[in-house]
């Protein structure tokens, strides 16, 4: 199969197309290994009747450390499974070491894998679902694992190295840690949403940590930390210097606007005996209500306030915004702030 033509009749004669199948790049490679990936592929989208299949990048079902293109849409004509005596129900056999068998059924064999990791005195558990439509599925500690956000294909061959592969896969997974309490900024300012864990590892060190309710359980291989993206949001951003430092930068305090008018400056002596915080924003209300809202200078004390409100809720902070009883910081300059205490 040395000519283009050869290899258009060869994948004719062996892939058809089916709505419910899958197939991969790379296993259509590893039979044809006088042509490389990139020529295949070309091919294939060339062939009239598989130009109706999606094409997706994955992870190898038999290398998970390889990134491939699967074509959903495709299936092969005659099964190539290298070992045809390997059936369904011998996933239940493939029993190792810290893994059990929790369910098995005619259509559903459900494996269980426990780490080293000890929440609050419980093991994690993993559980691996494979299915006889040749679909898997995982979940940790009874939560599911979203496999597209770790670009892992939810496919399996019907072969023993493939639930290997699988099996290796789990145990390999990066389980998020969570946030321990010193890299917290404010304990009191947690969501209800934060669960407050005791984990401890192999070396039996326990720490407490907190984890979202809606925790991914995962984090992507290629990610250099152990936090999921969820989880991550709990940390300080930076600490009140920091925040100070960069509202100087891009405000300047409204105290140190001038006085326009003797009215103004009655209001000064009359808002003596108020709170320092309430004698700032009072007083910013008198001088931003005829102002350009270009040239308004804010406190940071009410840049803090309002970035607070509109980060619980957007929608309530711009209902209030607009509602006419006070002056407030536009939406555009504490999405400003919100960036900059991010960096």
């Amino acid at each position: 199969m040395e000519e283009p033509n050869s290899l258009v009749s060869w994948l004719t004669e062996n892939i058809f197309q089916d709505e419910n199948s899958s197939i991969e790049l790379y296993e259509i490679q590893q039979r044809l290994l006088e042509f490389t990936t990139h020529e295949i592929g070309r091919i294939i989208r060339k062939i009239p009747m598989f130009m109706n299949c999606v094409a997706k990048t994955k992870r190898c079902k038999n290398n998970y450390k390889k990134f491939t293109k699967v074509y959903y849409g495709l299936a092969w004509k005659i099964s190539v499974s290298k070992n045809d005596e390997f059936k369904f129900q011998h996933i239940s056999n493939m029993i190792q070491e810290n893994t059990i068998l929790i369910s098995k059924t005619d259509h559903a064999i459900t494996l269980g894998h426990f780490n080293g990791c000890l929440v609050n005195g419980n093991r994690i558990l993993t559980e691996l679902t494979f299915h006889s439509s040749g679909i898997w599925n995982v979940t940790i500690s009874g939560k599911k694992v979203f496999l597209d956000d770790l670009k892992i294909s939810d496919t399996f061959e019907l072969s023993k190295e493939s639930v290997q592969c699988i099996i290796d896969l789990a145990k390999n997974f990066k389980i998020c840690s969570g946030v321990e309490e010193s890299e917290i900024n404010n304990i009191i300012d947690l969501p209800e949403n934060a669960l407050r864990e005791n984990r401890a590892d192999t070396s039996h060190d326990s720490v407490f940590k907190y984890r979202s309710k809606n925790c991914k359980c995962v984090v992507p291989f290629q990610s250099k930390l152990n936090v999921c993206t969820v989880c991550r949001k709990f940390k300080k951003q930076n600490n009140d210097n920091d925040f100070e430092n960069n509202n100087k930068t891009l405000q300047k305090p409204c105290n140190d606007l001038p006085v326009y008018n003797n009215n103004l400056l009655q209001l000064k002596q009359f808002l003596c005996g108020f709170p320092e915080k309430a004698q700032s924003f009072l007083l910013s209300q008198t001088q931003f209500v005829n102002l350009n809202p270009h040239a308004r200078r804010w406190d940071k004390d009410i840049i803090r306030m309002c970035l607070s409100i509109y980060c619980r809720s957007p929608r309530a902070y711009e209902d209030l915004a607009k509602s006419g009883f006070m002056v407030l910081p536009s939406k555009c300059l504490l999405q400003t702030y919100k960036k900059q205490s991010a960096t």
